[in-house]
């Protein structure tokens, strides 16, 4: 059978893909990842970039970290649980895990929650 995991990873995040968290943040906190730009188009461009690269590096870490120590990723909806979605996250963390090291894209296992209606 499948063996046991040494670590199962779960979690609850904010709404919709973390890439658009960073324009939930208050000004100050958007000013720790970099200057504004000159024209509102470009205001946030440099430390979206920023923000979105490091939460990309840290997703990464996790995944890796998971994958070398047998962990599970736990997917799901946890609405009965006070709100928040499950695993959206991950899923993100897989796909950045699969563009930066694709022989090892394989080895995490995800265990999927579906929500019966």
């Amino acid at each position: 059978g499948l063996e046991a995991p040494n670590m199962v990873i779960s979690s609850l995040e904010g709404r919709g893909h973390f890439t658009s968290w960073f324009d939930n943040l208050d000004e100050r906190d958007k000013l720790a990842w970099g200057q504004p730009g000159s024209d509102a188009e470009s205001k946030w461009r440099v430390a979206k970039s920023r923000y979105k690269e490091r939460l990309e590096d840290i997703l990464f870490a996790v995944v890796r970290a998971a994958t070398e120590s047998g962990a599970w990723f736990l997917l799901g909806n946890l609405s009965n649980m006070g709100g928040g979605s499950q695993g959206s996250i991950w899923a993100a963390a897989m796909d950045i895990y699969a563009r930066r090291r694709s022989q090892e894209a394989q080895k995490p296992v995800v265990l999927g929650i579906v929500k019966q209606t």
